[in-house]
């Protein structure tokens, strides 16, 4: 059974206004509501001939259905060099043009762990505040595939952290010498401030749920596997944590 999270009731009066409109009139309001979003950006990106690949812009903070969780959206639009033809098919030139968009989600949690929300049950909290002045500019984001991915690995981050500073897990193995030089290396990683991403991955044996977190301004990765939730209502708590690993990894630039 899919659980999906949201609103269910009347219909507001803005979607009834923009479901009313014409195509023509539809597309010009989203256009303009697209470039509303999107905060000004700055400077093109180039490979390494300095050729223009793209510029990307962000989204301001908005929420998600889950407490301490903001989103922010990168969107970059990418330049290409294409060929261009004459009328008659042969052949003019290359020329440089904006070809397309990739976006990406990116995410700030306030605390850890993330609780998960149970149907049925009223849970009695203060909101967090995702807006243009919150969590403010000194917030750190990292990229994951969606709300969920992002959650469930930084609450798997979390509770891997406390069961290795308990001594209910031992990390490795990991290049550098003995369990303890692991176990120590694996701790000084222990700042939700310093994820830039997180990307799942296959666990293998041991557990169902597996995650590789990158640190910003560090070539370390750390793998953590788990036990999900059997219970698909609240799929961001893991049962257990099974392993972690960490390693240096090399990080190459094209």
């Amino acid at each position: 059974m899919k659980i999906v999270y949201g609103l269910v009731g009347a219909q507001d009066q803005k979607s009834k206004q923009l479901l009313s409109l014409s195509p023509a009139n539809a597309n010009k309001i989203a256009r303009s509501d697209l470039l509303e979003v999107l905060k000004p950006g700055t400077t093109f990106t180039t490979d390494n001939s300095h050729n223009v690949e793209g510029m990307t812009f962000v989204t301001g903070a908005y929420s998600t259905n889950l407490r301490y969780v903001c989103r922010q959206d990168r969107v970059t639009l990418k330049y290409q060099l294409e060929n261009r033809y004459y009328a008659n098919g042969s052949w003019r030139d290359y020329y440089r043009r904006p070809v397309g968009v990739e976006a990406q989600p990116t995410y700030h949690i306030e605390q850890l762990p993330v609780p998960g929300i149970r149907p049925g049950v009223s849970d009695s909290y203060t909101s967090t505040v995702c807006d243009e002045n919150h969590p403010g500019p000194g917030a750190t984001w990292f990229t994951a595939a969606n709300d969920i991915e992002a959650v469930r690995a930084a609450n798997m981050f979390r509770m891997a952290e406390d069961e290795v500073k308990a001594g209910r897990l031992e990390p490795g193995p990991c290049d550098t010498r003995g369990a303890d030089a692991c176990r120590q290396w694996a701790l000084s990683l222990d700042d939700l401030s310093k994820i830039e991403a997180v990307e799942p991955c296959e666990p293998g044996s041991g557990g169902n749920a597996c995650y590789v977190i990158s640190f910003a301004g560090d070539s370390v990765e750390m793998t953590i596997v788990g036990d999900e939730p059997r219970n698909s209502s609240e799929p961001i708590t893991p049962n257990a944590i099974t392993s972690v690993r960490v390693e240096n990894v090399m990080r190459l630039s094209v």
